[in-house]
C-alpha cells in the first residue's frame, strides 16, 4: 500500500494560515529504502513533490498570517530554513499547488491517472502533526473550492508513532527534506515491528 508524508511551511499553526511550501514523499512502510535528507538526485522524481506558494494567492483565497508566529520565525527560525520558506522563486497560485498535489496523489508511480477511490496509489496520508500540517492543508482545500485527496480516515500522525516508538527524526530546512525524513523514520519504525499491522 502506498503512503504519503508531507511536511508544509506556514505562517501560522491555525487552520486558514498562508501555507508557504509543500513537500511530500511516497513511501512504503514495509520497505526501508528511504534515507533522511534524500533529494530528487537520489529518489525517483515521482516519488517527490515539492511546490512553493505565492503568498498573494493564499490572501486572495482568504488565508491570513499570524504575526506571532512570523516574529518568531524571523527570531528563532534557523536562517536556511527562513531563506527557503519566503524565496521568491518559482511560486505557484495556492490552488495550483493543492491541485498539483491531489493529482500527484492520485497518478500511479509509472503511468497515467486513475479515477479517484479504491484504485487510488496513495491510501495513507501521514502529517508530522497531523493536526497541524492536514489540518492546515484541509482548511486550503476548502478555502479555494476543492477536494483534498484524502478523508479524515487516511490520517496518521508522524509524531506520534515516533514518540512512542522512541525513534528520532532529524528535520531539515526544508519541507521536502522532512517530509523524506520523517518517512525514512516511519519506514524504520514499521520494520522494527514496533507499528502493528494497521495501514498497511
Amino acid at each position: 500500500m502506498q503512503h504519503a508524508m508531507i511536511a508544509i511551511r506556514a505562517t501560522g499553526y491555525a487552520p486558514g494560515s498562508s501555507i508557504l511550501t509543500i513537500g511530500a514523499v511516497r513511501f512504503d512502510p514495509n520497505e526501508e529504502d528511504l534515507a533522511p535528507g534524500m533529494t530528487g538526485a537520489e529518489a525517483e522524481p515521482d516519488r517527490l513533490f515539492y511546490r512553493r506558494i505565492d503568498r498573494a494567492s493564499n490572501r486572495r483565497a482568504g488565508m491570513v498570517d499570524d504575526e506571532a508566529t512570523l516574529v518568531a520565525m524571523a527570531m528563532e527560525g534557523e536562517p536556511a530554513d527562513m531563506a527557503e520558506a519566503f524565496n521568491p522563486a518559482d511560486r505557484v497560485d495556492l490552488r495550483t499547488a493543492l491541485c498539483d498535489l491531489r493529482g500527484w496523489m492520485r497518478r500511479p508511480m509509472q503511468g497515467t491517472l486513475i479515477p479517484f477511490g479504491d484504485g487510488d496509489p496513495v491510501r495513507i496520508v501521514w502529517g508530522g502533526l497531523a493536526g497541524i500540517d492536514i489540518g492546515l492543508l484541509d482548511a486550503a482545500y476548502r478555502a479555494v473550492g476543492e477536494v483534498a485527496a484524502w478523508t479524515w480516515r487516511d490520517v496518521r500522525d508522524a509524531r506520534t508513532l515516533l514518540g512512542y516508538a522512541d525513534i528520532a527524526c532529524h528535520l531539515a530546512p526544508h519541507a521536502l527534506q522532512d517530509a523524506v525524513s520523517y518517512a525514512a523514520a516511519i519506514q524504520r519504525a514499521h520494520c522494527n515491528r514496533i507499528w502493528g499491522s494497521e495501514g498497511r
